[in-house]
């Protein structure tokens, strides 16, 4: 059994989140070798403003890479 999580800014649609599943499970099988129906994928999506780089918050941060 393996869990694959995976941390985003909210955003994506679920057609985006169907298909990165299809490919990591289909990655999952053919370099892990586990089992397709073993595989389970949890989506964690974040709030923009609970997203910090570099000591920024998200739409700070992209506002300042937008700026240089």
């Amino acid at each position: 059994m393996a869990v694959v999580q995976i941390t985003l800014v909210k955003g994506r649609t679920r057609e985006q989140k169907a298909a990165i599943a299809a490919a990591i499970n289909k990655a999952m099988v053919e370099i892990a070798h586990s089992p397709a129906d073993h595989i389970n994928i949890v989506f964690h999506e974040v709030d923009r403003e609970n997203w910090a780089i570099a000591g920024k918050l998200l739409p700070e941060y992209i506002a300042d890479m937008d700026r240089k």
